[in-house]
Formats: C-alpha cells, sequence, structure tokens
C-alpha cells in the first residue's frame, strides 16, 4: 500500500467517524425544544406532588393496616402518563426532538413520585420533615423505604414505554404525515396545500375549532351550556376580531381588485366622431 491509498482510507476513516458522531449527537442531543418539554413536565409533577397531599384512601384500605405500603393515587396511573405521553408525541414529531427526551421524562416521574410516598401518609397530608426523618429511623421507615422503591421501579418500567412508545410514534408516524411526508401520497399533496397558505388555513382552523366546541357544549347541555353563552357573548367575537386583524394585515391573503387602465376621453370620443363621419360619408 502506498502513501496515497494509506491517506486514502484514513480519510474514509475519519469521515466514517465524523458521521457517526454526528448521528450520535443527532440521536442524543438536548436543545431548546427539550428544555421547554422539561420545564412543562416539571410544572405538572409539582402540581400533581402538591395534589397527591390531599389524597384519601377509603377506609376499606386503611383498615388493612397497609400504611406502610407504595400509595397509588389518579395522578400518578392517569393523569401523568397522559401528559408523558402528549409532550413525547410532539417532541417525536418535531425535527429537533432526539431521543435524550423521553429518556429524561421516563426517570423525572419515579423519583419524583418516590419522594411523594415517602413523605404521604394515607388519608392524611404529607409528613414533615421531622415526622420523616423520626419514620426513616424507626423500625417501620425501612419497610416504607423498600416499597418505595419497588414502586418507583415499576414505573420506571411503565412510565418508559409508553415515553418511548409516544415519541416513536411521533418520529415515525406523525412526522412521516405530517411534518416530512411524501409529495406523491395524499398527506403530502394536502400538506403542501396548506403550506401554499399556512396563515389563511390556521385561521379558518382557528374558526372551525371555535364553533365545533360552540356546538358540542351547545348539545351536550347543563352547565356546559353556560360555558357556550360565555363562547359565543365574550370568546368568539374577539377571536373573530383578531382573526380578521390577522388576514387583514398579511400582504398576499387579501383580494386586491386590479384596476383597469381608464381610455382618455377625447380618444373614444373621436372614435366616435370618426365613425359617424364615415357612416354619413364625410
Amino acid at each position: 500500500m502506498n502513501r496515497a491509498q494509506a491517506l486514502s482510507k484514513l480519510n474514509r476513516s475519519d469521515m466514517r467517524n465524523a458521521a457517526a458522531e454526528r448521528g450520535t449527537q443527532r440521536i442524543f442531543a438536548w436543545n431548546r425544544a427539550h428544555w421547554i418539554g422539561m420545564v412543562v413536565l416539571i410544572a405538572v409533577l409539582l402540581l400533581l406532588q402538591w395534589s397527591s397531599s390531599m389524597y384519601l384512601m377509603p377506609d376499606e384500605v386503611l383498615d388493612r393496616a397497609a400504611k406502610n405500603l407504595f400509595v397509588w393515587f389518579p395522578g400518578m396511573v392517569l393523569h401523568w402518563p397522559l401528559v408523558l405521553g402528549i409532550t413525547n408525541l410532539i417532541l417525536g414529531s418535531i425535527r429537533s426532538g432526539s431521543l435524550s427526551f423521553p429518556l429524561a421524562s421516563a426517570i423525572i416521574g419515579p423519583l419524583t413520585f418516590g419522594c411523594t410516598n415517602l413523605r404521604l401518609r394515607p388519608g392524611f397530608p404529607y409528613r414533615s420533615w421531622a415526622q420523616w426523618w423520626k419514620l426513616m429511623h424507626a423500625e417501620s421507615g425501612h419497610q416504607l423505604l423498600v416499597h418505595s422503591l419497588i414502586g418507583s421501579a415499576m414505573l420506571l418500567i411503565c412510565y418508559t414505554a409508553v415515553a418511548f412508545i409516544c415519541y416513536a410514534i411521533g418520529r415515525y408516524g406523525l412526522r412521516e404525515l405530517f411534518v416530512d411526508p411524501n409529495p406523491q401520497t395524499a398527506s403530502g399533496r394536502l400538506l403542501t396545500w396548506i403550506r401554499q397558505d399556512a396563515i389563511r388555513f390556521g385561521c379558518w382552523l382557528a374558526t372551525a375549532i371555535m364553533y365545533g366546541l360552540l356546538l358540542a357544549l351547545t348539545l351536550r347541555g347543563g352547565m356546559a351550556a353556560m360555558a357556550a353563552a360565555l363562547l359565543i357573548n365574550f370568546v368568539i367575537p374577539s377571536a373573530l376580531l383578531v382573526i380578521n386583524g390577522i388576514l387583514r394585515a398579511t400582504p398576499g391573503l387579501t383580494d386586491v381588485s386590479v384596476e383597469k387602465p381608464a381610455v382618455p376621453v377625447g380618444v373614444h370620443t373621436g372614435t366616435c366622431a370618426d365613425a359617424h363621419g364615415a357612416h354619413h360619408g364625410v
């Protein structure tokens, strides 16, 4: 092998390493979209953690002396998985999303809920830090710690499945349909049509959603009818004002009348006079 072949081989190796490094950075990246998603998730977690202090267990459960077991409350098994799945769907469907987000979002849930369980007494508010510290030195404190670790491990498995499945749906499903579709498919042609006039499409979509919500609230009746009345009296007029303002202020969206060049009066009159004279043989 001569020097030129050796250099060529080294260059190809460097290119492969650089490509692999770029692929790794793209798969496990962290950017502004990830920070926004984490801020939203942390805010929801704090809200759920605060609401769990008001969670009351049924009397029959308290009678079984299960005060040191892992406490499963609705925010842990319903609200948090729903928020976790939606955020990973969104992050998976955008171009800047990466696998770092489902991994991080799946971990913070069990950590928070595990800490919540350590300080939560079923049927009562949170223990104070002094009470918690005293409990950890008691014989039952170790049992509570073990149950918290077991419950957190179960949550980690479930939340990881939710996060990565929803991220994969967004990455390989929603992104292919709505972000980077094949131009030859129906979704690709629809997206091309939407992008030709995205502002007008967004305005029409917002209007359709408002009136659709109004119709749904009206049909439901009851307290929803009051919400429909508030919607049609206050929300819809304001939203329509904003939408029409956007349409009016956006160049190219309003219909501009094309004025035809006016014909000079003298030319028109002369032409008519010439035609009249020619008719009488002048």
